[in-house]
């Protein structure tokens, strides 16, 4: 959206040096991690056609088909305030003091187009704009001062607020109508575009009454597509857009075409700026949200989950994204990186994937170890002399795994090379080859894996020290506590954590604090019920028909551990009406989009009946069930579930269901 430029902070961005524009075709994402929907708005009941956020960060503005602006509080996501109108809404925009103005048809009722609403005291402070074609899009300048519109047939005119003195730009032209505008983050140039692909750039008169052309007024398209929305980077190096050919444009403040970004299916709509410039976001008419690297072209993420055209995105911070839909709805996403994998893996029903065991080998007596110590390092003395570095420990301690591995070895051999490797491997701050070289004694050897897993971690705790290294060691525990977790090793799950809490901490990634405390009290919540679900069995020892047992057992295994396969025969046979005819539809074993539906239906009414804690993992079921039953359908059957998934809402990814059945 236009207005969000004023909101969003300035930050420094390396100069684009290529003068020459470059087509890049549709491109793989290339960035790690995904963007996780977080919060879901659905209280509109068509197409949502505006967006805006607020200059307090806390509220947007939404607008839909259905004539109504919500104000959605950004903690709740609920509306704190509705207006409804008596005209079409095309486009919404906040002042830097948070009155919202609301642009569109002409209202019968204010007899303009353009009113300001005090939305907090629900006053309308004034109205601007009679245009009978009305106003299809609006942008305030940073300042607050200067308000521009487009008017239905093209024409573009901005009013001064201080002066009261209103202009036309561009008079209606039907060849050249301007469907876009947005200023600069300076508020001194204000951008309009239409449907001939053109940028025009007008600059703001020093009188502060007046706008004229300045120099190299405009971008001239090497491919003329209709243009749907133009934005000014936050830095203001350079000028996004959305064209109807599907591309997002990235053009330098110097008039030239940087890159023409090929991906959205049937047309671009709508493109914003992270604050930092680094990223350009980008929706569309595939119903798909695009994240691309600005310097590079790149892209990064491609954000699936609407289930209608994109009709707005924000990107409030440079890892989220708020995007508005023809499917009726308002969605919060954020990226996860490299820790949202690590809130997935824990406590979920996708462990750490460990090598299958191969031999029960006993454990090699200490004397006969030291002898083979000695023999290794003569045979490797030439790699050990190498080894003075991070890089060179690191690639001996591969060495002796491969080593390890070979089938010919003696145990005390393979033993030995192992405990040295992974010696090697923690001294040169290797995580992952660490935890690879710990899980490997459990291939070979018999006993207990976790407590080397826990001495691993430990020891990476005291050889890591930068802020990288830190990182993967606060990831790599995070999943390790979901295997201590699914076997109820709780005195090392607590030892673990330690080790994550203490490496996110020296990272200074809050995001990654946030995960390691998120776990924390997942293991908590899954420690205290595991003593219920415990007696629970010994009760249904001596009755298997018991309800209440069979309850608790069943939600331990379902809503606790994820384990729907084993949970659900005890929730077919428990005391709540709701959950045991949903587990009963589950245990006759559905096998067509008609019963997957139904299922998903059943389980919906569940989670409407359900407590706060049962709620969302009753609401993943139905959606796993409404997924399966969405990939069969076609027609208006596909459009019914998809509505009901909307329903449903956004589903933890530790929650989501991930059985094959």
């Amino acid at each position: 959206m236009n207005f969000v430029l004023a909101f969003l902070v300035a930050a420094a961005m390396p100069a684009m040096l290529l003068a020459q524009a470059r087509t890049l075709e549709v491109q793989k994402p290339h960035g790690k991690g995904s963007y996780d929907e977080v919060n879901r708005f659905a209280d509109h009941t068509g197409a949502v056609n505006a967006l805006a956020l607020a200059p307090d960060g806390r509220h947007l503005a939404s607008a839909g088909a259905d004539r109504a602006i919500h104000i959605i509080d950004g903690k709740s996501w609920k509306s704190d305030r509705k207006l409804s109108v008596d005209a079409d809404v095309k486009d919404l925009a906040f002042t830097r003091t948070g009155e919202l103005v609301v642009a569109g048809d002409k209202s019968p009722k204010y007899r303009n187009c353009v009113i300001v609403w005090q939305w907090n005291t629900n006053k309308v402070l004034g109205t601007w704009n009679d245009a009978a074609s009305g106003v299809v899009a609006v942008a305030i300048s940073p300042d607050g001062k200067v308000v521009a519109a487009v008017e239905g047939d093209g024409r573009t005119r901005v009013m001064s607020r201080d002066h009261n003195a209103t202009m036309v730009l561009e008079e209606a032209h039907v060849a050249y109508r301007r469907t876009s505008l947005g200023f600069s983050p300076d508020g001194k140039t204000l951008t309009t575009g239409g449907v001939n692909g053109f940028v025009h750039r007008w600059r703001l008169g020093l009188d502060g009454k007046s706008m004229r052309k300045g120099p190299n007024n405009s971008f001239y398209p090497d491919f003329r597509s209709v243009l749907r929305a133009t934005v000014y980077s936050p830095d203001g190096s350079c000028v996004g857009t959305a064209h109807e050919d599907g591309t997002a444009r990235i053009y330098l403040e110097k008039a030239k075409l940087r890159y023409r970004l090929m991906g959205h299916e049937g047309g671009a709509l709508s493109v914003a700026f992270t604050p930092d410039s680094k990223y350009i976001v980008s929706g569309g008419v595939d119903k798909k949200i695009r994240v691309w690297d600005v310097a590079a072209g790149l892209l990064l993420w491609e954000v699936s989950g609407h289930t209608g055209a994109v009709t707005r995105v924000l990107a409030p911070t440079e890892d989220t994204i708020v995007s508005a839909s023809a499917d009726g709805t308002v969605r919060f996403w954020r990226r996860g990186g490299e820790v949202d994998p690590a809130l997935a893996d824990a406590l979920s029903d996708d462990p750490r994937v460990r090598p299958a065991r191969k031999a029960s080998l006993s454990v090699p007596k200490t004397s006969e170890l030291a002898k083979s110590r000695t023999l290794i390092k003569e045979v490797f003395a030439a790699d050990f002399a190498k080894a003075t570095n991070d890089n060179g420990r690191r690639g001996l301690a591969n060495k002796l795994l491969g080593q390890a591995r070979q089938e010919e070895n003696s145990p005390v051999e393979r033993y030995a090379a192992l405990e040295i490797a992974q010696e090697l491997a923690i001294d040169a701050k290797a995580v992952k080859l660490a935890i690879e070289i710990a899980d490997e004694f459990g291939v070979w050897f018999e006993g207990d894996s976790m407590p080397r897993l826990v001495a691993v971690v430990q020891g990476l705790s005291k050889s890591c020290r930068s802020t990288a290294e830190r990182t993967l060691l606060a990831k790599a525990a995070l999943q390790l506590v979901g295997d201590a977790t699914a076997a109820d090793r709780y005195v090392e799950v607590a030892r673990i954590l330690e080790v994550a809490t203490t490496a996110a901490i020296a990272s200074r990634n809050t995001g990654l604090q946030e995960a390691v405390k998120v776990v924390g009290e997942r293991v908590d919540a899954a420690k205290a019920a595991l003593g219920t679900y415990q007696n629970a069995l010994k009760l249904l020892a001596k009755d298997s028909t018991d309800p209440a047992a069979n309850l608790v057992a069943g939600r331990f295994l379902c809503f606790v551990r994820g384990d729907w396969s084993k949970g659900v025969p005890y929730l077919a046979r428990c005391s709540d009406a709701n959950l045991r005819k949903a587990a009963e539809k589950e245990m006759a074993r559905p096998a067509d989009s008609d019963d997957w539906e139904a299922l998903g239906d059943a389980w919906q009414a569940a989670a409407d009946g359900a407590s706060e804690s049962d709620r969302a993992a009753c609401a993943a079921s139905a959606e796993f069930w409404y997924a399966k039953a969405l990939d069969a359908s076609s027609g208006l059957r596909k459009v019914k579930i998809q509505r009901a998934m909307q329903k449903v809402g956004p589903v933890p990814q530790h929650l989501k269901r991930r059985d094959a059945e």
